[in-house]
Order: structure tokens, then sequence, then C-alpha cells
């Protein structure tokens, strides 16, 4: 059995800049011929601390878990204890941005589902955001039980008050 589970929420660009920065840096270097090595090195560290991964890790053995942010091959975060978390909720999260240009106004609207751990003060640990909810629900069921603690798919339970009050006004209309 794996003891570690290792879930990845792709690249954060949290050091953006700082990474733009470094490799124009290590750019400067190399095109100047002054510092041919330091630059190519600076380059190759500035890619990977633009291409910075969030993700979490879980570790099973020792019942502990981290948001982390790996740099270089090397995963920044602090672990906390897995045991006080008792539950693994998947809930939709709705974004609207309005764009104006020259008159004409475009609204987008995302839905995101979001795979969420909790405990009784209400903590919550982000474990990944998806833009598939079939895709969200198989990981909410394989993690659930993998930690074996209960989920709560907080999509379903709104779709199905929606069908409940569909049916009251379908009746109510009929009568």
């Amino acid at each position: 059995m794996n003891k570690t589970l290792n879930i990845y929420d792709g690249p954060s660009f949290q050091f953006f800049y700082l990474g733009l920065i470094g490799a124009l840096f290590g750019i400067l270097f190399i095109a100047l011929k002054t510092a041919v090595i330091i630059g190519s090195i600076i380059l190759i560290l500035s890619i990977f601390v633009f291409l910075s991964i969030r993700g979490t890790q879980i570790d099973l053995e020792h019942k502990r878990i981290k948001n982390y942010l790996n740099i270089a091959f090397i995963k920044i975060g602090k672990w906390k204890d897995l045991a006080s978390y008792t539950r693994l909720e998947l809930v939709m999260n709705h974004h609207s941005k309005t764009m104006n240009s020259r008159g004409v106004s475009n609204t987008v609207q995302v839905r995101s589902c979001h795979l969420i751990l909790t405990n009784a003060p209400k903590e919550r640990i982000e474990l990944k955001e998806f833009t598939d909810y079939t895709a969200a629900k198989k990981m909410l069921i394989s993690l659930s039980q993998q930690l074996n603690i209960e989920r709560v798919d907080r999509i379903e339970l709104i779709q199905n008050k929606n069908k409940m009050r569909t049916k009251k006004r379908a009746a109510v209309k009929r009568n």
C-alpha cells in the first residue's frame, strides 16, 4: 500500500515576477558572455521558480497533511495533523467576470468544483480545484475511502433540493 498521496494542483505562478526577473538576468549574462555558466544556472533556476507547482501531500502512515509549493523539486509547506479532519466536501464555486470593450459588454461565467478537507472548528484545506464534476466526484469517493472519513457532496445536495422545489412547483400549478 502506498503510504503517501500526492494531489497535484498544477503550476501556481506564485513567483511569476521573481522567475521572470531571474530569467532576464540569466539571459543578459549569457548574451553579454561575461558569466555564461552563472547565467545558465540562474536561467535554469528561474524556470523552476517560474513554474513552481502547488499541491497537497498526505502521509497516511503518520496521519499528517501539508499543502506545499514545489520549487526545484523541494516541497515547501508545514505538516498538520490529519486526525483532526473529519470530513471531505465537494463544493461548487461560481465566478463571473464582465469585460467591456468599446461599448460591448461580455460576461463570462466559470463554475468550478473544490475538494475541501474540513474539521469541527471549520478549518479548511483545499485539496484540488476541478472544472469537471464527474472527475471531482470520482476523486471525492476515492479519497474518502482511502482516508476513511465522511464525504459530503454539496453539489449533489443542492441539485436534489432544486429538483424537489421544481416538483413542488409543478404540483402546485396542477392544483
